[in-house]
């Protein structure tokens, strides 16, 4: 069965049986199935029952090649990719063996589960599930015990709400009403208000979703028709289908087609490891799922739709629904247009002063009165306000946000008045818009209108905060919508009045500290206000210094410090925010204040896993030339280059971390910074040792070791001598490595 040569050794297939490869032929057939959900198919189960006794453990255990990098990174890889794969099948087994009532077959998938990973608490929980409801209630709570137990010892953690609520149920009973597990995460915000008038285009998604042969479906329609709100309802009634999930991305805070796969990863929670691009890890974690990912506000990256057409092409059971103002022009898109809200027939328009049960039911009028009624209670469709809806409503040509801009000023201006302002305001925009579809023209006239109401320090505030991409705190609206010119524009009271007009919303940020955001359309207008008053140069500036202040007072806390997740939660929230000021330092020329803030995001790109784009970063502004405000320090660009080093390791690109390691060790060498010069001969050595010159990387950690000791550094002294220690065992030098 072996070919051998003096170089290689070669297994052929013929007539040889080869776990590895029907272990991954059973789980793609499974993959390439047409079916709505993976546990009700007998074929499938079959299959991932025969994968399971296939896989007895870590590929090739016990196998060490000595010298042989590449073959050790390969290994690694395939083994994390197998593991991966059997908790999969198993997970998706334990759920079917609960299903059909079999707890011994659950006990037995849920323990092979935990023998593969002991602090994989899903497994525990089911596991509890399945000895309880088998009725061995005493072992089930002894299974919590253990459980509590491994994740201290092995995570310093303990068992999540969840789990706890089993075990005191389980305490309780009665143990028949036990939940299976809900391994499938669903990460759908929740939308504002009731959903009116799409009953026809929420059936038509739903058709298309439960459809195996449909897998991209497109939402279109101008702004402020209502495009998330209805993709976002469809893709919580569609969760059952999905078996692996319905995940929400959203798009609004970026324009650059490239982060769109990063988005992507984040919202799946991948991590970016190795040289491996960011793409092919999406598209290795997504060809087994059977999935429906929401793309929301895609227009703006229209460019990546090519991006989306690699993952359906590699990806046979994923499902993706986008909302969008363009279409993506891909082969297999379905179209969904949408149209306004529908209206009172004619007939009924022309009503006056009659039973208002006539046209409440319809759905432009409904959501009147909903929004209405959300900031005055008490507001109510009668005989002498319902022709003025209507006429409000027509007006507005049937748009959702136009008709809840329009609502939203109903504390002030009962129907009867408001339909009167209103319809001044229709002739306010004259010129340079009337290229624009009509339906976008009133939009934005409604928009217009609703600016024009505000008082001058509440449309100063309104246009600043359009500074913000991906929302905002109380806090950073503060500190960065007070220039030093101003003097008149009361952030907290400015923010109640434009919440109250719909003009801005609120949600809850990280720790629960409120942040608000703008709708697209609604930022889009509040941008060209900002630039209309001459203040954008400014408020970026502001903008900018402010998020390198958070980035450089988070720094030390990310390494370690008692605020650590906390900040990591808030430059999660405010990416976006970060992302714009490097874009403005950039524009400027401002080379210092971009390395500044590069540097400051190290451990965020690492952790958070933007290794690519935390690198692009770095490269691009250690390459800027020509005049710059003020010369770069060579202490900050020493740091950068080392910065970079770590992302290009971080992504096995030895040879380009080696080049920027070096750069930085020079630059070490120069300021006569023995502390860094330590630091970065033993990055360097790293770099040189995974390339194989084994030679040059003990030079550079027995210099490391010897300058550790001349300052007393024995922490780096124990890491350099470490390191020889592991190039002597690779050499097969066993006394000198122990």
């Amino acid at each position: 069965a072996l070919t051998i040569t003096s170089q290689t050794i070669q297994l052929r297939r013929d007539g040889t049986s080869i776990d590895v490869i029907r272990f991954e032929e059973l789980l793609t057939a499974c993959a390439a199935h047409p079916h709505h959900d993976l546990i009700t198919c007998s074929p499938c189960i079959e299959r991932l029952q025969q994968a399971d006794a296939l896989y007895r453990g870590d590929l090739l255990q016990g196998l060490f090649l000595s010298d042989s990098q590449p073959f050790e990174e390969w290994l690694l890889f395939k083994r994390e990719n197998l593991h991966r794969k059997a908790l999969e099948l198993l997970q998706t087994l334990t759920r079917f063996s609960h299903a059909h009532a079999d707890y011994e077959r659950m006990r037995h998938y849920a323990a092979r589960q935990i023998l593969l990973e002991p602090w994989r608490e899903e497994a525990h929980a089911d596991m509890m599930r399945a000895l309880a409801q088998g009725g061995q209630r005493g072992a089930a709570l002894r299974q919590y015990q253990t459980l509590q137990r491994v994740l201290q010892e092995e995570l310093g953690a303990d068992p999540s709400d969840e789990t706890t609520a089993l075990y005191r149920q389980i305490q309780a009973g009665p143990l028949e009403s036990l939940p299976v597990a809900a391994p499938v995460p669903y990460v759908l915000p929740h939308p504002p208000t009731q959903l009116l008038g799409r009953a026809t285009e929420l059936a038509r998604i739903g058709s298309l979703l439960s459809d195996p042969t449909c897998h991209l479906i497109t939402l279109v329609g101008p702004g402020g028709i209502g495009k998330t709100h209805l993709a976002l309802q469809a893709a919580a009634e569609a969760r059952a289908p999905f078996q692996d999930g319905v995940y929400f991305v959203n798009l609004a805070p970026i324009r650059d087609p490239e982060l769109v796969m990063s988005s992507i990863a984040q919202t799946l929670a991948l991590l970016e490891r190795g040289d491996r691009p960011l793409s092919e890890r999406v598209q290795a974690f997504l060809q087994t799922k059977h999935l429906l990912l929401l793309l929301d506000n895609f227009e703006q990256v229209v460019a990546a739709a090519p991006e989306v057409a690699n993952l359906l092409t590699r990806c046979p059971q994923l499902t993706i629904l986008v909302t969008s103002r363009a279409v993506l022009r891909l082969r297999g898109e379905h179209e969904i247009s949408l149209s306004p809200l529908a209206l009172p027939a004619p007939a009924l328009a022309s009503i006056h002063g009659s039973d208002p049960s006539a046209v409440a039911h319809v759905p432009a009028i409904a959501l009147f009165v909903q929004r209405a009624q959300a900031i005055l209670p008490d507001f109510s469709l009668t005989g002498e306000n319902a022709r003025a809806v209507v006429d409000i409503c027509s007006r507005l040509d049937g748009l959702p946000l136009a008709i809840e801009l329009a609502a939203a000023r109903i504390k002030l201006l009962p129907p009867q008045v408001l339909v009167k302002r209103l319809g001044s305001s229709l002739t306010l925009l004259k010129g340079g818009m009337q290229d624009l579809p009509a339906r976008q023209q009133t939009l934005r006239q409604t928009v217009d209108w609703s600016y024009n109401l505000l008082q001058t320090h509440e449309q100063t505030l309104f246009g600043r905060l359009a500074v913000f991409l991906g929302g905002w705190t109380i806090e950073s609206a503060e500190s960065i919508c007070h220039v030093v010119y101003d003097h008149g524009v009361d952030v907290l009271d400015g923010l109640a009045v434009l919440i109250d007009q719909s003009l801005v919303r609120q949600g809850t940020g990280p720790n629960d500290e409120p942040r608000f955001i703008m709708l697209a359309t609604i930022h889009d207008y509040a941008w060209e206000r900002l630039a209309a008053g001459g203040e954008a140069a400014a408020l970026r500036r502001q903008h900018a210094t402010y998020y390198l202040m958070v980035a450089e007072a988070a720094a030390p806390e990310l390494e370690g410090g008692p605020q650590q997740i906390a900040y990591f939660q808030r430059l999660d929230a405010d990416l976006a925010n970060l992302r714009a000021a490097f874009q403005w330092a950039m524009e400027q020329r401002e080379v210092e204040f971009a390395l500044r803030l590069g540097t400051a995001l190290r451990e965020f790109w690492m952790t958070r896993s933007h290794l690519s784009e935390g690198r692009a970063w770095l490269e691009a502004a250690l390459a800027a030339t020509g005049p710059v405000p003020q010369a770069v320090d060579d202490r900050l660009r020493a740091r950068a280059l080392t910065t970079a080093g770590w992302l290009a390791a971080n992504q096995r690109d030895y040879r380009t971390a080696q080049t920027l390691f070096d750069q930085s060790l020079t630059l070490a060498r120069q300021l006569g910074d023995t502390k860094r010069i330590i630091a970065v001969l033993g990055d360097l050595g790293q770099a040189t040792r995974m390339q194989g010159d084994l030679r040059r990387a003990v030079v550079l950690y027995e210099e490391s070791a010897a300058l550790s000791r001349q300052i007393g550094d024995l922490h780096s002294v124990a890491w350099a001598v470490c390191n020889l220690g592991i190039i002597a065992h690779a050499e097969g030098d066993g006394s000198r490595a122990a």
